[in-house]
């Protein structure tokens, strides 16, 4: 089961393209995309489509989510992450202090 986990995880970062948003605030954020194809073949036509930005549907609406969600809590941080960074510490300090 974790073998078949770990195969689906790597094919998943083998079919992605890797993004760098900056913000209009000056926030950095890097996030992955699917291939805007499902073959890598012919590898012309791949390479072609890979580097062409209006290839990616789902690319405005990345950007545009980053950008609704983006957080004063931590550097570079979107709201879901900087909640779990908050509530993980306070779990934290309620078992550091026996609490839990």
């Amino acid at each position: 089961m974790v073998l078949k986990a770990l195969s689906l995880i790597i094919l998943a970062i083998l079919s992605t393209s890797d993004f760098i948003f900056k913000t209009p605030s000056g926030r950095v954020f890097v996030f992955a995309l699917p291939y805007p194809s499902k073959s890598k073949k012919p590898k012309d036509t791949f390479i072609k489509q890979k580097e062409n930005l209006k290839s990616y549907s789902l690319l405005q609406k990345a950007l545009a989510t980053l950008y609704h969600f983006e957080s004063d809590m931590y550097e570079n941080a979107v709201v879901p992450v900087a909640l779990a960074h908050k509530y993980t510490s306070i779990i934290d300090k309620r078992i550091m202090y026996g609490m839990l």
